[in-house]
């Protein structure tokens, strides 16, 4: 009987210690993070072994590319390490500001000489680092060095950490002065205080990607957006992200919203791998559509065929380009 009841006591010992999501060697994924990213934190710091991606954002009303957003991707030996992960593992070990600084210096200085040298960039930033004295002038330094202007970027403000938007409203308005613009990321209900009109007017606010998936046929994701569209002040400066198919691109643009990024517009991409040529296509491809749905009417055949023609265009230039044809 004793044994039976050690035995017992042991089970639940081990249910106890597990639960929650774990990582691919089984421990709790913030024991995973911490393990795992502790030396890749340093060593993508040490090395600069980051390169950043871009993805186009899409102005539906003058059907154009409204930017870019730069997205930081850490590598190690050839192997590309989670970003959430690794900036996640960076504020555990109070490296915010140094895995900020490598994220969006290398986020301007990869547009350098590149067709992107002149597009609006939206560039992520946590609030701690803003905070940090010397953060403002080392980022007007790299717009300057790599011949960016200051009205080219837009700083996104990301939450990785919790943060206090009262406390910022200081340095984002000196940005703001200087030409630069801000953004707010990742805004859902629980955080439409942060849009308090009062405290800061912030240039653009981004949807979190996980509203616009699959809205065309979610109740319960309309009436998410429309209560949230209810509580903001600038309808015109709204970007949803996350947008994966044409029903949820229309659904979304037929509720006014102007700004969409997602993978139906482009995956992204790095310089040489030419987002502009493929947001671009994108567009194109999206404009056809719309021409397609109303094929009946005798003028809009030709525009089909002119437009399909551009898109051939684009796609010989892309693949000349990448030299695969």
């Amino acid at each position: 009987k004793k044994k039976k009841k050690k035995k017992k006591k042991k089970k639940k010992r081990r249910r106890a210690g597990g639960g929650g999501e774990r990582g691919r060697d089984n421990k709790p994924l913030n024991t995973y993070i911490y393990n795992h990213s502790n030396a890749g934190v340093a060593m993508v710091l040490r090395e600069r072994t980051l390169y950043s991606v871009y993805q186009p954002i899409i102005d539906h009303g003058n059907h154009s590319i409204l930017g870019y957003e730069a997205l930081s991707r850490p590598h190690i030996c050839g192997q590309v390490i989670s970003p959430d992960r690794w900036f996640q593992s960076a504020i555990l070990q109070n490296l915010y500001l140094e895995v900020d600084s490598l994220a969006v210096e290398t986020a301007i200085s990869s547009v350098c000489d590149s067709p992107l040298a002149n597009a609006t960039l939206f560039v992520n930033v946590m609030p701690a680092t803003l905070l940090e004295q010397g953060f403002i002038v080392r980022l007007f330094q790299w717009v300057s060095m790599h011949n960016l202007s200051p009205k080219q970027i837009v700083i996104e403000i990301v939450e990785y950490m919790a943060y206090d938007l009262p406390a910022l409203t200081y340095i984002l308005h000196e940005l703001q002065n200087e030409g630069m613009r801000i953004a707010l990321d990742d805004l859902n209900l629980a955080k439409v205080h942060l849009t308090d009109s009062r405290i800061f007017e912030p240039n653009y606010v981004k949807l979190d990607h996980s509203i616009a998936r699959g809205i065309a046929v979610s109740q319960h994701k309309q009436e998410h957006l429309r209560l949230l569209m209810s509580t903001l002040p600038w309808m015109d400066r709204v970007i949803i992200e996350g947008v994966e198919n044409e029903e949820d691109l229309i659904y979304i643009q037929q509720k006014g919203i102007q700004y969409s990024q997602g993978y139906y517009w482009g995956r992204p991409l790095t310089v040489h791998q030419m987002p502009w040529l493929l947001g671009k296509i994108a567009l194109q491809r999206h404009q056809l559509y719309l021409l397609f749905l109303n094929r009946e009417r005798s003028e809009v055949r030709q525009s089909i065929l002119e437009k399909s023609k551009q898109i051939d265009l684009n796609l010989l230039a892309y693949h000349a380009f990448q030299q695969d044809i």
